[in-house]
């Protein structure tokens, strides 16, 4: 549970810096409370903040909701709730609420990306294209093959598959043309129908000199910008207020870097 811990504490310095991202906490917590209840005291207990008077009213509030449904329900069958238990990876589906909780944080507020840990962004490009449309596996953080999320969509009848591999150093160092070629490889070795690169921290000049070459082997790069824009797709998509009539690909590759005369190689 050491992902629910980091996020629990982002979301925790998050909520203390502005009171308005208590929402997050609350979010993250609700309905989870006997699952997520040690790890919210203990991220108390190591550097104070909301989290754990907004635990203990959720609490108080949870303990209310279930005497009334004991009134309601007294009469009824007890349902231990040990079949979707066995049914339900319980750790999975904190992991990846929380990458949803963050998803549209990043999106209200862009400045929370620099709290993220590299696993926690792969999370939430994961969960934000999920939302979009695309089917998505999230690779394993260790030999990952040089990608860290294969996304697939059907096209014209025909199954598009698209590599995205995301760097994100909070040190503050770039990816140098090096990864980007890398990069540019696993693409052609796998035959994909393209390739996004991400790094939340920007690009070495190298990289800016070659964008109209990396383009032309069907490779686009993103920044923060990009990052931003799949996060409040995510939000709308949610909420029912988005619903693009571009096929999936495009989305995948608007707001990404142009090449030195301001174009976008078409895939």
């Amino acid at each position: 549970m050491a992902d629910a811990k980091h996020s629990l504490t982002l979301l925790n310095r998050l909520a203390e810096r502005k009171p308005e991202n208590e929402r997050w906490l609350r979010e993250a917590l609700s309905g989870r409370l006997e699952r997520l209840g040690a790890i919210a005291l203990e991220v108390e207990s190591e550097g104070g903040g909301p989290i754990g008077r907004i635990f203990r009213e959720l609490q108080q509030q949870s303990a209310g909701d279930r005497e009334d449904s004991a009134e309601r329900n007294k009469d009824e069958p007890v349902d231990d709730g040990s079949d979707s238990d066995n049914a339900v990876d319980k750790v999975d589906v904190i992991v990846r609420n929380m990458a949803e909780s963050l998803c549209e944080l990043i999106a209200q507020d862009p400045q929370a990306l620099s709290g993220l840990e590299w696993r926690e962004l792969e999370r939430v490009v994961a969960v934000a294209l999920a939302k979009i449309g695309f089917t998505v596996e999230l690779t394993p953080p260790a030999k990952d093959g040089g990608k860290d999320v294969i996304a697939s969509c059907i096209v014209e009848n025909r199954e598009k598959v698209f590599y995205v591999e995301i760097k994100h150093w909070r040190a503050g160092g770039r990816p140098s043309l090096g990864h980007i070629l890398d990069f540019v490889e696993v693409n052609v070795m796998a035959k994909t129908d393209g390739g996004l690169f991400l790094s939340s921290s920007g690009y070495t000049e190298s990289v800016h000199s070659r964008l109209a070459e990396i383009s032309s082997q069907r490779v686009r790069l993103g920044q923060e910008e990009k990052i931003v824009s799949l996060c409040r797709h995510f939000v709308r998509r949610r909420h029912g207020v988005w619903a693009s009539d571009k096929p999936l690909p495009e989305v995948l590759f608007e707001h990404t870097i142009t090449n030195s005369m301001g174009q976008q190689v078409a895939l």
